[in-house]
C-alpha cells in the first residue's frame, strides 16, 4: 500500500534521508526504528508532505505521492499522529474529534465517535472535558481517535507511546492491535524494544537517515542493536 523508494530530504545543507526505502502492507504493522535524531520524525513529514523530499519516491496505492499537497495526501487516506500531538485545547473531547470526521471510502466501514468510543473507553468519559484539562496519554488517545475520524487506509504513528505512563502505554498498544486487525496498513516510529516487539511484524532500524537493517526484530543483527542502544 505504501512504499518509499531512494528517497533522501535535506533541511538547507544537511542531508537528511539518504535513500531510504521502506514499505508497508494493508492488514500490517511496520516499525520505524532509531535513536533521536536517526531521521524517523523526517520520514513520517515527508511521507505527509510536510516536509520535502528532494529525490526518490513516494508511492501509495500505485500513486506517486510527491506532487501532491499535504491535504491531498490526507485525502487519499493516509492519516498521521504527531509526536507533538496538536491537540484544540480549547474544543472538548468530542469537539475534537468532530473536527476530524470525512467521509469514509466506497466499501469501508465509517469510524464514528461511538466507535473510536469502544476502542478509547477512557475518553468516552472525558467526552465533555476539554483538551486542555486531558493528561499527556488522554491527549495521545485523542489525537489517535481524530485521526481515526478521517476513515484512513493507512496510519502514520510518530512516537505514539512516548513518555506516556505504563497503563495508558498498554491501551494504546491495544488500540494498534485492534487497528490491524481492521485492515490499517500502520507505520509507527519507536525506540521502545518492547513496545515494538508486541506491535511490529517487520522493522526498519535507521541509523543517521539511513536503513540499516529491515526484517523481523527477532532476527536483527549486532549492529543495529547497537545502533538502537539495546
Amino acid at each position: 500500500m505504501l512504499a518509499l523508494t531512494d528517497l533522501n530530504t535535506h533541511y538547507g545543507q544537511a542531508h537528511i534521508l539518504r535513500d531510504v526505502s521502506l514499505r508497508v502492507e494493508s492488514g500490517e504493522v511496520v516499525a520505524l526504528l532509531g535513536r533521536n535524531g536517526a531521521g524517523k520524525s523526517t520520514t513520517m513529514k515527508a511521507i505527509i508532505g510536510t516536509v520535502a523530499a528532494t529525490s526518490g519516491s513516494i508511492r501509495y496505492g500505485g500513486q506517486d505521492l510527491r506532487k501532491l499537497k499535504n491535504y491531498q495526501r490526507a485525502r487519499r487516506g493516509i492519516g498521521y499522529v504527531p509526536e507533538d500531538r496538536r491537540i484544540f485545547k480549547k474544543l472538548t473531547v468530542a469537539e475534537n474529534l468532530a473536527t476530524g470526521r470525512k467521509p469514509a471510502g466506497k466499501g469501508q466501514e465509517p469510524w464514528t465517535i461511538e466507535r473510536v468510543f469502544d476502542l478509547f473507553p477512557k475518553l468516552a468519559e472525558l467526552k465533555n472535558r476539554l483538551g486542555g484539562q486531558l493528561s499527556g496519554g488522554e491527549q495521545q488517545m485523542l489525537t489517535v481517535a481524530r485521526t481515526l475520524m478521517t476513515n484512513p487506509d493507512c496510519l502514520l504513528l510518530d512516537e505514539p507511546t512516548e513518555g506516556l505512563a505504563p497503563v495508558i502505554v498498554e491501551n494504546v498498544t491495544s488500540a494498534i492491535k485492534q487497528l490491524k486487525t481492521h485492515g490499517l496498513a500502520i507505520l509507527l516510529s519507536e525506540q521502545n524494544r518492547h513496545t515494538a516487539a508486541a506491535l511490529a511484524d517487520r522493522v526498519y532500524v535507521l541509523e543517521k537517515g539511513q536503513i540499516i537493517y529491515d526484517g523481523a526484530l527477532a532476527n536483527m543483527p549486532a549492529h543495529a542493536h547497537s545502533a538502537l542502544g539495546w
